[in-house]
């Protein structure tokens, strides 16, 4: 207290007003506290300081048009993204292909591929067993006659059963579930045309004479040959068993429903058992069936009607010409550039499409198939002309460009033939032993192989 009350008196000012003690003023210096001038002065300095630009408004980059690029250069880009975008997609089908979902069946039901392809399996089984057994509930009220309601389960069975190829996976065993449908039919032929099993309804459902030897010929073939068609082609290569199926299905179906009604006065010259209304409604029949799948299998993301590449090209393209503008506009100018794509792949395809359609329909109407069953003959024929004629998918395509591809699928063909070839005279074989027994037995049996009157 003392200190301060001296330093007090010593730091008085004297008698001149602008004249201080010298011990006064080094205290008051240390006495200042330099937080609040420093504070002070540094908020002077940020006031005169410009202001730093907030993160958030720096997107001038974001905002340039690729106007200002050269065009040269936003092409290039635009190009790039559509070749990473595609590589993406390959990628992913690839990875689909080695035991995941694919975007277009992308395991709806929530299960491993696995389960979910015995779920499919189940559905389209039962399906099948459901669609078959209300036209056979139909002959049999009297509601429907009996040789029309056997000709609608034919045209109508393979296209149903081959529009659920879409709901299983991309797994490569899903191909065998799915061609395990109409094999788990073909047993059930095979027990009951050979006597092991008794079913009087499915005898008389699909026989034309009942009786049970029939069924091991034209029903067997063809689900023998459904089968076959599911595990050769699948995704690789749908087209030539949609065309196949079109023709054997749709296109005989409607021969048989409309020969016999329109085609009592126009037999054909060369086949009496033939009629020219009945060949122009296997060739109509036929055509607007495989028409109607390669929609339903374009629109699901399959590639049938061969405009993968040419539509990537285009895409890209329209991209590219949409680079100078918003990405709106180019996705538009991609999206317009890949459908005329499409329809210019479709208009290809309609004369060979209707080429194969002629061709199957001129086989079926030879005085051969009173040897050859047309659940053979037919669906043979569609295969090997669409493999000639209907363009391969981008990835068969480059392969058989590198090297292997389409002959692979010939041979492939080919060996499916050989095998329906040979399914076809044990079946024969078959039929006969059991027409035999059924001729000793006296139980009538009529199951020669009698062609369709004025089909």
């Amino acid at each position: 207290m003392q200190v301060g009350a001296r330093h007090g008196a010593a730091c008085r000012p004297t008698a001149r007003a602008h004249q201080r003690a010298p011990d006064c003023r080094r205290p008051a210096v240390a006495r200042r506290s330099p937080a609040p001038v420093a504070a002070a002065a540094a908020a002077a300095a940020a006031a005169r300081a410009p202001s730093p630009a907030p993160a958030t408004r720096r997107r001038a980059p974001a905002r340039l048009s690729t106007s200002a690029l050269p065009p040269a250069v936003a092409a290039a880009g635009a190009a790039a993204a559509a070749a990473a975008a595609s590589a993406a997609s390959a990628a992913s089908a690839a990875a689909g292909g080695a035991g995941g979902c694919s975007a277009t069946a992308a395991c709806w039901t929530g299960l491993p591929p696995a389960a979910h392809d015995a779920a499919c399996f189940f559905l389209a089984a039962v399906g099948g067993y459901a669609w078959v057994k209300i036209f056979d509930l139909l002959a049999a009220s009297g509601r429907l006659d009996r040789k029309l309601s056997r000709k609608l389960v034919h045209a109508t069975a393979g296209p149903l059963l081959v529009l659920t190829w879409p709901l299983f996976s991309a797994s490569p065993a899903a191909r065998l579930v799915a061609a395990a449908v109409p094999a788990l039919n073909a047993l059930r032929l095979a027990l009951v045309g050979g006597g092991a099993v008794r079913d009087a309804g499915l005898v008389a459902s699909v026989s034309r004479q009942g009786g049970r030897g029939e069924l091991l010929r034209g029903p067997y073939y063809y689900v023998v040959v459904l089968s076959g068609l599911t595990a050769a082609f699948w995704r690789d290569h749908p087209a030539p068993a949609l065309v196949a199926v079109a023709m054997m299905c749709g296109g005989d179906g409607l021969a048989d429903i409309i020969g016999r009604r329109l085609g009592a006065g126009n037999p054909l010259p060369w086949n009496g058992d033939k009629s020219w209304a009945g060949s122009a409604a296997m060739a109509a029949g036929g055509m607007g069936a495989a028409v109607v799948m390669f929609g339903a299998f374009q629109a699901a993301g399959w590639d049938v009607i061969g405009v993968g590449g040419a539509a990537g090209a285009a895409g890209a393209a329209g991209a590219g010409a949409g680079a100078g503008g918003e990405a709106a506009a180019a996705a538009s100018a991609a999206a317009a550039a890949t459908a005329t794509a499409t329809a210019a792949a479709a208009a290809a395809l309609v004369p060979r499409l209707l080429a194969i359609c002629l061709a199957c329909t001129a086989v079926e109407s030879l005085p051969a198939n009173r040897f050859v069953d047309d659940n053979l003959s037919v669906p043979a024929v569609a295969v090997i002309g669409s493999l000639l004629l209907l363009p391969a998918p981008a990835g068969l395509a480059a392969a058989g460009a590198g090297g292997g591809g389409g002959g692979g699928l010939v041979a492939l063909a080919l060996a499916a033939a050989g095998v329906a070839a040979a399914v076809g005279a044990a079946g024969a074989v078959a039929a006969a032993t059991v027409a035999e027994d059924d001729e000793d037995d006296g139980a009538g049996g009529g199951v020669e192989a009698v062609s369709s009157s004025a089909q």
